[in-house]
């Protein structure tokens, strides 16, 4: 929304406000990443769910531990604190892995969608990023490896990585 189309009542130009307490507009924000607050305020709660993907409970144990696999493999692969990393994929668990783990870095996440084709990504990053954040490096994958029974297998993950 363009200033110019403003308002002024809040009611219009922010109706999202209306799910919110009084005052929590003007509240500061916390100084910490989203992978901090999120770990701080469950890290004494491990065995709680941290979701639930179609009946498959995730608890924060097993969630924290994803995450930290997939801040190693991106560590490794050189993402750095304030790197942008593009992500196409769907609202699954690997996605969020992958979404906190550059928290956890401290890298930027950029989500686009997952219809995109390679030349496409590449062009929006140009078109959408600035010109120092265009990436250098694009790391695709037909297909993430996978275990016996069909869900990521992250040590096939790791080794991937290892042998670049």
């Amino acid at each position: 929304m363009e200033n110019a189309d403003l308002t002024g009542y809040a009611s219009i130009d922010k109706p999202w406000l209306k799910y919110y307490p009084e005052g929590a507009e003007n509240r500061p924000l916390p100084q910490k990443t989203l992978f901090q607050a999120v770990y701080e305020a469950n890290k004494d709660h491990q065995s709680d769910y941290a979701f639930n993907y179609f009946g498959k409970r995730i608890t924060y144990r097993e969630f924290f531990h994803k995450i930290d696999t997939v801040s190693r493999s991106l560590t490794r692969i050189g993402v750095k604190p304030n790197d942008i990393v593009t992500i196409k994929g769907l609202s699954a668990p690997e996605t969020f892995y992958v979404a906190y783990a550059c928290s956890k870095i401290g890298a930027i996440i950029n989500r686009i969608s997952v219809l995109a084709g390679e030349q496409e990504l590449r062009e929006l990053c140009a078109a959408e990023l600035p010109e120092y954040s265009v990436p250098d490096k694009y790391v695709f994958r037909d297909a993430m490896p996978l275990t016996a029974v069909g869900k990521i297998d992250f040590r096939a993950l790791e080794e991937m990585e290892n042998r670049k």
